[in-house]
C-alpha cells in the first residue's frame, strides 16, 4: 500500500479507477502492476479486473449472445470439475464477475448438484429448485439474485456484491412504511453490527438508494427453520428433521406457494400427532432450540434483543448448526394486526400493548424462544390473531387463556417448561434465555438417561403426495 494507513477500500477504490484507465486507453491490464497493493488478495484482484473489463466491453458493446453462451459453457465446465473433485463450486464468484448471468449461473449450479446428488446416491429433495428468469435487480453495489423470506417490515432477498465477490442478505423495506418509522428501523438495525460471534448473523450495512430503504446483513448458506417445519407439515409427519434439515436432509417446495401453504396448513394437525410424541423428533426439537436460546443469550449480553423469533428467523446452515438473522428490526413496528385469516404471532404478548407498555426486556425472548419449542412441535405458533382480534383488549383478555389451551395438546413431560417460558406475564417466565437453555438441557438429559416419551396410540398415517410427485 501506499502509506500504512491507506485502508483497504481506499485501495480497491484505487485499483478499480487505474483498471478502468488502462482499458479507456485501449489497453489490456497487467495484474502485476498491482500485485503489490494487495499481497494476499489475489483471487479478489482477479475478479476485479475481470468485472471491470466485462463492464467495459458490456458499454463499447464488444460482447453478443455468443460470448454469454461460451462464458456459461466454461463456466458449467468448472461447476462439473469441481463437482467431479468432490469440491463445492463457489458460485458467488461467477455471479459477481458476470452479474447479467448471475441467475442462469445459479441454475447451472442447482441443476449440477442435484445431478451429482443422484448419481452418487446421496439424498437429493427430489425436484431442482429453478429460479424465475427474471432480470435481475441492481441495489447500489448489491445485485438482488431471488427472495429469501418475507419480514414483518419488508422482504429479504439473496444477493451478490461485486466488490469483493460474495452474497449477502438484503433486507428491502416495504414502501408503505413511512419515511420516519423507516428510517428509526434502519437506524435500530445499524446497532446490530456489535453482534459479533457464533450464531448471530448482524447488519453490515444500512442505506438508502433511489429512496429504497434497505439492511445488509451477513448470509449464511442453508435454509429456515420455516423451511423445514413446512415440510414436516406437507407430509403429514411421513418425513422427519433428518429428510428436512442439513446436514443430511434439505427441505422440498415452494415456501412462497399458496398451494403449498395450503396443504401444509392442513396436514399440519396430522404432523403434530405424529411428530410430537416421537422420541426422537422431540429430543433433535429441544436440542435444537436449547442452542439457539444460547445464542440469543450471548446477543443479550451485547444489549440486543431480537423481539421477533419467528422460524423465519433461523437459519439452519449446511453443517446443521442455527444461525439468528433479523436483530433490531421490529423494535418501531405497531402491534400485529389480524387480517381475513388466522395471523401466526411470534412476538411476546406484551408487544402486543404498544404504547401501553413502555419497558420490553430480554423476557420477550425468552417467550419467543419457547414459541419455537411449541411450533416445532405443534407446527403453529402458541398464539394465533383472529379476525375478531382487530380490537387488541379482547387477544390481550383472552391471550393466556388460548395459550393455556394450546399447551394441553402438549407432552406432559414438556408442559412445566414450556407453560413457564409461554407464561403471559413475563415476571413468571424463565429469568433468562440462558435460564431457559440450562433447563431445556437437563430436560433433554432426562429424556436421555431414561425417561420415557410414550407415543399414543394412533392410526398408521395416511400417505402424503411429496411435491415431486404432485407437480410431476
Amino acid at each position: 500500500m501506499d502509506s500504512p494507513g491507506e485502508d483497504r477500500e481506499a485501495v480497491l477504490a484505487k485499483i478499480r479507477a487505474e483498471v478502468d484507465a488502462v482499458l479507456a486507453a485501449g489497453e489490456v491490464p497487467d495484474r502485476a502492476r498491482w500485485a503489490d497493493l494487495l499481497p494476499e488478495g489475489d483471487d479478489e484482484l482477479d475478479t476485479l479486473i475481470e468485472l471491470r473489463t466485462f463492464r467495459h466491453q458490456q458499454a463499447v458493446g464488444e460482447l453478443d449472445v455468443d460470448d454469454a453462451e461460451r462464458l456459461l459453457a466454461d463456466i458449467e465446465a468448472e461447476i462439473q470439475d469441481a463437482l467431479n473433485q468432490g469440491k463445492t463450486p463457489d458460485l458467488v464468484v461467477y455471479e459477481a464477475r458476470y452479474p447479467h448471468l448471475a441467475n442462469r449461473i445459479e441454475r447451472l449450479g442447482s441443476t449440477h448438484e442435484f445431478v451429482y446428488d443422484a448419481l452418487s446416491g446421496d439424498h437429493v429433495p427430489a425436484s431442482v429448485a429453478h429460479k424465475e428468469d427474471d432480470a435481475q435487480t441492481a441495489l447500489g453495489r448489491y445485485r438482488v439474485l431471488g427472495r429469501i423470506a418475507d419480514h414483518p417490515v419488508g422482504t429479504a432477498y439473496l444477493s451478490v456484491s461485486d466488490d469483493p465477490p460474495e452474497r449477502v442478505e438484503l433486507l428491502v423495506l416495504d414502501a408503505r412504511i413511512p419515511r420516519g418509522l423507516g428510517w428509526e428501523i434502519v437506524r435500530e438495525a445499524d446497532q446490530s453490527r456489535s453482534l459479533q460471534g457464533p450464531g448471530l448473523l448482524p447488519a453490515r450495512e444500512v442505506g438508502d438508494v433511489r429512496g429504497v430503504r434497505f439492511v445488509v446483513s451477513e448470509h449464511k448458506a442453508g435454509v429456515s427453520l420455516s423451511q423445514v417445519l413446512m415440510d414436516l407439515a406437507f407430509h403429514g409427519g411421513e418425513r422427519t428433521l433428518e429428510h428436512a434439515m442439513p446436514p443430511y436432509g434439505r427441505p422440498v417446495g415452494d415456501e412462497h406457494s399458496a398451494e403449498d401453504r395450503a396443504e401444509a396448513n392442513a396436514n399440519g394437525a396430522q404432523a403434530a400427532a405424529v411428530l410430537g410424541a416421537d422420541s426422537v423428533h422431540v429430543r433433535r426439537s429441544i436440542a435444537l432450540v436449547r442452542d439457539i436460546a444460547r445464542i440469543v443469550a450471548a446477543a443479550h449480553v451485547k444489549g440486543r434483543l431480537h423481539r421477533n423469533l419467528s422460524p423465519s428467523a433461523l437459519v439452519i446452515a449446511r453443517d446443521g448448526a442455527p444461525w439468528v438473522r433479523w436483530f433490531g428490526l421490529t423494535r418501531y413496528l405497531p402491534p400485529p394486526r389480524p387480517v381475513a385469516v388466522r395471523t401466526p404471532l411470534w412476538r411476546a404478548p406484551e408487544l402486543l400493548a404498544g404504547a401501553e407498555v413502555t419497558k420490553i426486556d430480554w423476557r420477550a425472548d425468552v417467550w419467543g424462544v419457547g414459541a419455537l419449542l411449541f411450533s416445532m412441535l405443534r407446527f403453529e405458533p402458541p398464539l394465533l390473531l383472529h379476525p375478531g382480534d382487530m380490537d387488541r383488549s379482547r387477544v390481550l383478555r383472552e391471550g393466556a387463556d388460548r395459550i393455556e389451551r394450546q399447551l394441553a395438546a402438549v407432552l406432559p413431560v414438556l408442559r412445566p417448561t414450556l407453560s413457564r417460558a409461554l407464561s403471559w406475564d413475563p415476571s413468571a417466565r424463565h429469568a433468562s434465555c440462558e435460564a431457559l437453555a440450562d433447563e431445556l438441557d437437563s430436560l433433554l438429559q432426562r429424556l436421555d438417561s431414561g425417561s420415557r416419551v410414550t407415543p399414543p396410540q394412533r392410526e398408521p398415517p395416511k400417505k402424503r403426495r411429496g411435491w415431486f410427485r404432485r407437480r410431476g
